[in-house]
């Protein structure tokens, strides 16, 4: 059996930042030519990773996608609208 890896630095660092403090990050690192290709084909592999592969898959996504919209304030929505990363 695999023993649980304690998380290293960079993790902990991570796993506190808020989803904007997350696109800050991620904005900066692309600004640079040199990981920038990288970035995006990371990310496109995560969301590719997300594609529903059967229609059952597809209903479950759904299903989440409308319980974290409706747990949404609208007031939240409209203070993100403006984020940006220039």
């Amino acid at each position: 059996m695999k023993k649980k890896q304690e998380p290293d630095a960079l993790d902990q660092i991570l796993i506190r930042l808020s989803v904007e403090q997350s696109r800050a990050v991620l904005c900066a690192l692309a600004e640079d030519p040199n990981p920038a290709p990288l970035i995006l084909q990371t990310a496109r592999t995560q969301l590719e990773a997300q594609v529903p592969r059967s229609p059952d898959e597809a209903e479950s996504m759904a299903e989440d996608v409308l319980v974290a919209l409706e747990q949404l304030a609208v007031e939240e929505v409209w203070d993100r609208g403006n984020s940006n990363c220039r």
